[in-house]
């Protein structure tokens, strides 16, 4: 059977609709809905709130490895035969023994070895810019040289001499210069311990501390 259907327009308002909403239990669940006519300009907006929890948890191990890098010291046994072995034409008497028998090995390890580097080419291992590195040794293994003031000699023809005490020890130097080229008497408590070549004047080489005897003094203290 034939039914005749007839549409009518209408117009639908903001509030209408809400109301329509309501009625067919369509409306916002925890929050606010707001509906304009788009065609107006109007906006939509909502706000929706909601917690969300959890806990993460995790466990990272590792181990890691490396090699410091830095000032490596050579071993007393290394250094004193081969600072002994660049005097050993200079000093009277055991070398090696004497050179270990140190109550600061770390500081006379240092002093060593800039010893052995420094004075590698030259005649019983002349060092004068060691004289830090000897400072530090000395200033642990025998303070009263270090705090003792030196007393030093010249002469005219261009021969000099120089003397330290620690209150145990006396240290001495007479050098000579002949053909620009001096040699030093190194002495101690009046005895000959040895002796060393310096390529220059006599008055560069007298010094306890920083002269050429400086070798024969203390890699065997």
């Amino acid at each position: 059977m034939a039914s005749n259907l007839r549409f009518h327009s209408a117009t639908i308002t903001t509030a209408s609709l809400t109301a329509l909403l309501v009625a067919l239990g369509i409306g916002s669940c925890g929050g606010t809905s707001i509906v304009d006519d788009p065609i107006d300009g109007g906006t939509s907006t909502g706000t929706n709130t909601g917690t969300n929890t959890g806990t993460n948890t995790g466990t990272s191990t590792g181990t890691n490895t490396s090699t410091p890098t830095g000032t490596t010291t050579t071993p007393m046994t290394n250094l004193c035969p081969q600072a002994c072995g660049m005097i050993a034409e200079c000093v009277m008497g055991a070398c090696t023994q004497s050179c270990t028998e140190t109550a600061c090995p770390s500081q006379h390890a240092g002093w060593l070895a800039c010893y052995v580097e420094a004075g590698a080419d030259s005649v019983c291992g002349y060092a004068p810019g060691c004289k830090t590195k000897l400072n530090n040794w000395l200033a642990c293994e025998s303070p009263g040289l270090v705090n003792s003031s030196s007393t030093c000699w010249g002469s005219s023809d261009g021969s000099c001499g120089c003397g330290a005490d620690d209150g145990i020890t006396n240290f001495e130097t007479e050098c000579y210069t002949n053909s620009g080229t001096s040699t030093c008497i190194c002495k101690k408590n009046g005895q000959d311990v040895g002796k060393c070549v310096f390529p220059g004047p006599a008055m560069e080489a007298c010094g306890v501390l920083d002269g050429c005897c400086a070798g024969v003094f203390f890699v065997p203290y």
